[in-house]
């Protein structure tokens, strides 16, 4: 017998957002991506090692998770399992038999029932599967090949009949419709773009809206807004998230600038708003050397222009100043204190509490936070090394611990100058 891994199931407080565990319910083996019906009755779980799916009914006052009964047999290794938008049809890419499986949906009991033998890919190594708003076509990334599929999808019965499949960049990785069912969109992860289509209305047959855009490192996932408007990519190696305006005609893309995400971007997920989300900043900082303190500033959202505040005392000869991550901290490197003063930033009128300053080396002139927002590091120009820190997720507070982990200092090279970091997914 397959052994099976634990999936749990968390409910969704309708007033603050908070998430609340409801315990675990099991699953097959290497549970790998999970969807819900669009009737919220249902749930679905692509077992990448048992080589099947899982199907739950959803308590409506609860959101805790019951078995329908025995998982359905998939391909090999189901990566993506997706529901079509009428919620009667399950789709799931088997990504090392390079096929996907389609099954019917029992309007009752939610249980899987399959449509037939799968459906060979247009491609090797299919990875994810979106559908059209309108239920009638499929599109797949081939992640081997470097290419998207399309598939006309049978209003009766829920077969795909391949389309045709159109040049991707390399390893595509996922795939995303917009609400008008016009354009398609595919994040290549290798060659770091987006490539764009426009949909036959009535073939569903793909057509390149020009040359891929750029966006960050490894793109693992594109989504567009539920106004159709916005395109949005997390990529994966450069920790951040590009933003993309969407011409109506002809589905273009322009870029719309990058909002910094913590460490291993891999997926989006947009909320049904009334408008979509902007990345909109709120204040500034300014560390001033001769001064002794860092002048605060609001943002004026639309015209960028600067509003003064209350500035804050630094330590002597602060030479350069940070805000980590999540916006609650900020840090400056003073130069002829040889130390780093701390301070917690007020969410809403952007002033600076200053807590306690940690010694550093000799004229640290440079600090900056990790995308994860656990470490600090400052380059200092004098001893020629640089500190490293351990910050408090809860304070902001600095802590120098023991060399090499956190702490003391590790040489540098002669009078270094400034200091950055990166991320990679573990």
């Amino acid at each position: 017998m397959l052994a099976t891994i634990p999936f749990r199931s968390t409910q969704v407080n309708a007033t603050t957002g908070q998430l609340r565990a409801n315990g675990y319910v099991a699953a097959g083996t290497t549970p790998y991506s999970v969807s819900v019906d669009p009737s919220g009755k249902f749930v679905y779980v692509a077992n990448y090692g048992s080589n099947n799916v899982s199907a739950y009914t959803i308590n409506a006052t609860t959101g805790t998770l019951t078995s329908v009964g025995a998982a359905v047999a998939a391909g090999t290794n189901p990566v993506f399992v997706t529901v079509d938008p009428s919620g009667r049809f399950v789709y799931v890419t088997n990504s090392d038999s390079d096929d996907i499986s389609a099954y019917t949906i029992n309007a009752s009991t939610g249980a899987l029932t399959s449509i037939g033998a799968a459906v060979a890919a247009g491609g090797d190594n299919p990875k994810s599967v979106a559908i059209d708003p309108s239920g009638k076509f499929a599109y797949v990334t081939n992640n081997g090949s470097g290419s998207v599929s399309a598939y006309t999808i049978n209003a009766s019965t829920g077969a795909l009949t391949l389309v045709g499949t159109a040049v991707a960049g390399d390893q595509p990785y996922s795939v995303s419709i917009d609400p008008t069912g016009k354009f398609a969109y595919v994040a290549n992860n290798v060659t770091s773009n987006v490539s764009a289509y426009s949909i036959n209305a009535s073939t569903g047959a793909l057509t390149p809206i020009g040359a891929a855009v750029a966006v960050g490192t490894n793109p693992m996932s594109v989504s567009v807004d539920p106004s159709g408007k916005f395109a949005y990519v997390a990529n994966n190696t450069s920790n951040n998230v590009s933003v993309y305006s969407i011409d109506a005609t002809t589905g273009a893309l322009t870029s719309a600038g990058t909002v910094r995400a913590r460490s291993g971007s891999a997926a989006i997920a947009m909320a049904r708003g009334a408008t979509p989300v902007v990345f909109k900043p709120k204040f500034a900082y300014v560390a001033n050397h001769n001064s002794n303190n860092v002048s605060v500033y609001t943002i004026d959202a639309s015209s960028g222009a600067l509003t003064a505040g209350t500035a804050v005392a630094a330590g002597t000869g602060p030479a350069s100043v940070t805000v980590d991550p999540s916006g609650k901290f900020a840090y400056t490197a003073n130069y002829n204190s040889a130390n780093v003063s701390v301070y917690t930033i007020d969410a809403s009128t952007g002033a600076l509490t200053a807590g306690m300053a940690v010694a550093a080396g000799a004229g640290p002139v440079s600090v900056t936070v990790d995308p994860s927002g656990k470490f600090a590091y400052v380059a200092n120009f004098y001893s020629n090394n640089v500190s490293v820190y351990t910050i408090d997720a809860s304070t902001g507070a600095l802590t120098a611990g023991t060399a090499v982990a956190a702490g003391a200092a590790v040489a540098a090279g002669t009078t270094p100058y400034s200091v950055t970091t990166t991320g990679m997914i573990q």
